[in-house]
């Protein structure tokens, strides 16, 4: 995908990244409690947002993106998240890959109302295993998480398990 595809993307994370540390603190604990009004993690919230919101982003995937950045916010990942798990995964016991691929099974099964909680465990298994995460890929996919398959385009969730199910030499981040 070319750079400027990406460029709201990268402008909202940007934005995350100049919030202070109180106002990542609270984004970070919203992602443990994402049911629970948190007016600090929605000002702040609010506060990056502002900036792109006539871009077109959807404000729920942006929320998303918010609300899971400051567990793993290391810039440079490459691919989606499911190459991302893989990478992880391919470094791991078989137990681990099998735990892997159901969270990542889960999450592919899910609506975008039902994205958080698989999606928060995702993030937190690339963390532990310190893959990078391409953010503004992942605030891309997001964006277009409920769109069905097209012939010229396949969904999402097609492309993630794809990654998953694809061969070849583990990548080093």
């Amino acid at each position: 995908m070319s750079e400027e595809k990406f460029e709201r993307e990268r402008q909202f994370l940007k934005q995350l990244q100049k919030l202070n540390a109180a106002e990542q603190a609270a984004l970070k604990t919203w992602a443990e409690r994402p049911g629970e009004a948190d007016v600090a993690a929605f000002d702040a919230f609010i506060a990056a947002h502002r900036s792109v919101g006539r871009s077109r982003l959807r404000r729920d995937a942006c929320r998303l993106v918010a609300m899971l950045y400051f567990w793993h916010p290391k810039p440079g990942g490459h691919g989606n998240l499911a190459d991302a798990l893989l990478r992880v995964a391919r470094r791991g016991r078989t137990e681990r890959y099998n735990r892997y691929e159901r969270v990542l099974t889960e999450l592919l099964a899910a609506p975008f109302a039902g994205l958080h909680r698989p999606l928060f465990s995702v993030v937190q298994l690339v963390a532990s295993g310190n893959v990078r995460i391409d953010w503004p890929q992942l605030l891309h996919d997001l964006c277009k998480w409920d769109r069905p398959d097209r012939d010229d385009e396949p969904s999402v969730q097609s492309k993630w398990a794809k990654s998953w199910l694809q061969t070849g030499d583990d990548d080093v981040d």
